[in-house]
């Protein structure tokens, strides 16, 4: 178990730093309001870092900080006060004291600076699982637990307490924001720590209506991006209705044509000018793969279109346009080669 010494003269400091490491297990954090008891504490026990205020009126801090490093040569020693840090940094370098917390302290920063350098906090990586699957593990078993989550160049930071989703950050988003941004990654790796380095709660709603909510956010920028997709296209390319309008209006303009339908390439039917709906029984591509057939048996040519003779004496004219497959019904004597030129010209 790693042990920090904290001293400082001001007992409400010393209780806020002692319960910002509250949740580290591995940790020990002693405490000492003069110079002369923690010389003692250092005498008895071994520590792997002291935290000291270098502007103590009990003793000259900086004196203090020197006795420490010939005492206890090899010993990690940190300096906080008021005074702001470029105004004492070359006092702090006389001492060797290249750590430097201003007053009032930033928990968050001081926990998650000193947890790194001592290195505390089991850790493991997980693969595997989505990021929202994980975080319900960790719901259901109140785990206390800091997770970060890298995706190719991207990390991000969650932070959980007894369970409780209470943080979360990357580049420069926070909170809801930034658990937002995070939980969609793919490809992503968690490395999990069993302590919470961060204090402060920023998200106060529960897990289940946080992940429903960053469903809805992922929705709506995933509807804004289609959206100015479309809206950037270029004007000159046609859209598929219109070129369904210019279908449309070739066949009603046609005298040749008695009843008319128009499928796309998987069949379904698109619209339709029907008298007695006989023509919406056609399945067209039964009678295009079937014709696809007979071409490569014979070796023929390009298929231009298909023309089937009912028993009623009606003739179907079958050909392709774009994306579409039409069936027309021709009106007596309209010969469908000619109305086939007459389509291609039109079309």
């Amino acid at each position: 178990m790693k042990k920090i010494l904290i001293i400082d003269d001001d007992a409400t400091n010393l209780a806020r730093i002692s319960d910002a490491f509250g949740s580290y297990t591995d940790l020990e954090v002693l405490t000492a309001r003069r110079a002369n008891l923690a010389a003692q504490i250092l005498n008895l026990i071994k520590v792997d870092m002291v935290i000291t205020d270098v502007e103590s009126p009990d003793v000259n801090g900086l004196k203090f900080v020197s006795y420490l490093k010939k005492k206890h040569p090899g010993l990690s020693v940190s300096g906080m006060g008021s005074s702001d840090f470029s105004k004492i940094k070359s006092k702090l370098d006389g001492v060797g004291i290249s750590q430097y917390f201003h007053k009032p302290i930033d928990l968050d920063g001081l926990v998650k600076t000193l947890s790194d350098k001592l290195d505390i906090g089991a850790e493991g990586r997980i693969h595997g699982i989505s990021l929202p699957s994980f975080l319900q593990l960790v719901n259901m078993e109140e785990k206390t637990c800091t997770l970060k989550v890298q995706s190719g160049c991207k990390t991000g930071y969650i932070y959980c307490m007894s369970g409780d989703l209470i943080a979360a950050e990357t580049g420069k988003l926070k909170g809801r924001e930034a658990l937002f941004e995070i939980m969609f990654w793919e490809q992503t790796t968690i490395q999990l720590e069993d302590v919470c380095k961060k204090q402060d709660v920023e998200i106060t709603e529960p897990l289940t209506y946080l992940l429903m909510e960053s469903h809805r956010v992922r929705d709506e920028k995933e509807s804004e991006q289609v959206q100015c997709e479309q809206e950037i296209l270029p004007e000159s390319q046609p859209a598929p209705d219109k070129e369904m309008d210019v279908l449309i209006a070739s066949l009603k303009k046609h005298s040749g044509v008695y009843e008319y339908a128009i499928f796309d390439d998987q069949n379904n039917l698109k619209n339709h000018h029907s008298q007695e709906d006989s023509i919406l029984k056609l399945t067209p591509s039964v009678y295009a793969d079937a014709a696809d057939e007979t071409k490569a048996f014979l070796h023929a040519g390009l298929l231009k279109h298909i023309v089937i003779h009912t028993k009623g004496g009606i003739r179907y004219s079958l050909f392709d346009h774009k994306n579409y497959r039409i069936a027309v019904a021709l009106k007596p004597g309209v010969k469908p080669a000619d109305f086939i030129k007459d389509m291609r010209r039109e079309l």
